[in-house]
């Protein structure tokens, strides 16, 4: 069977992820001849290491051309559903994280109408579907994989030492990428996060944050924007210097993501 997986498959994002999830599953099945239309996501970092991730980002790019005659029998699209197209295979699947409401836009479920098949991966994007009007025989839910692992490295060492190393007894570990510059246009909320635990745990002077974030680049620039406008939202929203914010940035591998749920 032609197949062909569309989405960022090469991006460094939850996306970006998923995606490979799906490929992984793809290149599983015998017979399967699997061909890869990447697109970007945003702004945010390619992966350009062929062996990372156990090589399959260079099976990727190995797989990546794909000929007008391939006449796909199957297409899997991870993308939001205005971004579908509903022709370019002879079935179509389409994978959305969906929306981070009760209710989406009817262009959306106009686009979900045109597919064969769509995917979410939890049941509260599968009720925002459903309450926008879609038939839910077309919806279905296949929750994600988690993808961390646990193997010790040089990489998880450095980690473990920059952790041991952080003042405050107990910590909140906080995953938000910053998607503006203040909480009203914040689409992760890691700004308001910041607000409550801040709020709650004014003058504690041994309770931390550790915030592993990003603005959608891995870069040295990134992160000194990150750090700025983190110490610009903690002068409104911090009274004094507790809880104590610390800063995690850059690209984390399986077992460094291990390393950090695990750690004391």
């Amino acid at each position: 069977m032609k197949v062909i997986i569309r989405g960022p498959l090469l991006s460094i994002t939850g996306y970006g992820v998923h995606t490979r999830q799906i490929w992984k599953w793809a290149r599983s099945k015998k017979n399967w001849d699997v061909r890869a239309a990447i697109v970007p996501w945003g702004t945010c970092t390619f992966h350009i290491d062929p062996d990372y991730e156990d090589g399959i980002i260079g099976d990727v790019m190995a797989r990546s051309h794909v000929d007008e005659d391939f006449n796909a029998d199957l297409s899997i699209q991870v993308q939001l559903p205005d971004e579908w197209d509903p022709n370019l295979a002879k079935v179509n699947v389409g994978v959305t994280a969906g929306i981070e409401a009760d209710k989406c836009n009817q262009k959306w479920i106009t686009s979900c109408a045109a597919m064969d098949r769509v995917i979410v991966p939890s049941e509260y994007s599968k009720l925002a579907l459903r309450n926008g009007g879609l038939d839910p025989k077309k919806l279905f839910n296949v929750p994600e994989a988690i993808t961390c692992s646990f193997e010790e490295s040089r990489r998880t060492e450095e980690l473990n030492q920059k952790l041991d190393a952080i003042s405050t007894e107990f910590n909140f570990l906080v995953f938000g990428q910053i998607t503006a510059t203040n909480a009203i246009t914040d689409r992760k909320n890691t700004f308001n996060c910041i607000k409550w635990l801040c709020d709650e745990f004014k003058d504690k002077k041994d309770v931390g944050i550790v915030l592993k974030t990003n603005m959608g680049r891995m870069t040295v620039e990134d992160r000194n924007v990150c750090e700025t406008i983190i110490r610009m939202a903690l002068k409104d929203v911090r009274q004094g210097d507790f809880p104590r914010v610390h800063i995690i940035h850059g690209l984390m591998d399986g077992d460094e993501l291990g390393a950090m749920y695990k750690h004391e």
